[in-house]
């Protein structure tokens, strides 16, 4: 069985460090080396029996096999919000954060990666957070209705509310004292 497993961490093209007393049963720790991630731990039964070896060698196969093409990573980017994607030729896979962009809204310039375009509305962090705050907005009778339905309290600027987002809502609490918070 040790030469199984020896025979097959060498057609990974890993170098095996542990010897055959090193080896009890199927699930002994044995060691390799892996030429791109160094020294690694295996048993037999995952690397013959489940055909794996290094898992950082694997994790990169996995980015690599999920891999769009840049025309199609360049359609979807500039598809959301009017974006420009800068630096196409930087694309390694669809997690890593180095997609240099140009916010459709503002213009300027910000750093992502396409899954970070793939789940949001494409827009730079401000923006963003701007969008987000106004399609959240109540409106100012909705605040007006919940702060007031609490405790006695009272709304005394509706017509200041912005967003959750601003600390701008001077409010009377029960007790007589005012306060400002935000939603």
């Amino acid at each position: 069985m040790f030469n199984t497993l020896s025979d097959k961490i060498k057609s990974f093209g890993y170098t095996p460090v542990s010897d055959v007393n090193d080896y009890k049963n199927a699930k002994s720790k044995i060691r390799y080396i892996c030429p791109i991630h160094g020294e690694k731990t295996t048993t037999y039964s995952g690397m013959v029996l489940k055909n794996c070896g290094c898992q950082e060698c694997g994790y990169i196969k996995t980015k690599e096999k999920l891999k769009l093409p840049i025309d199609e990573v360049k359609r979807i980017v500039e598809s959301k919000n009017n974006n420009i994607l800068l630096n196409k030729e930087d694309y390694l896979n669809a997690s890593t954060n180095n997609l240099k962009v140009i916010c459709g809204c503002c213009g300027e310039e910000f750093t992502t990666s396409l899954s970070s375009i793939l789940t949001s509305n494409g827009m730079c962090s401000k923006c963003g957070h701007e969008y987000e705050g106004r399609i959240q907005r109540l409106s100012p009778e909705e605040v007006e209705r919940r702060i007031n339905s609490i405790n006695g309290n009272v709304l005394l600027n509706k017509e200041e509310y912005l967003n959750s987002h601003f600390t701008n809502l001077k409010i009377r609490c029960s007790c007589g004292e005012p306060f400002i918070t935000s939603l």
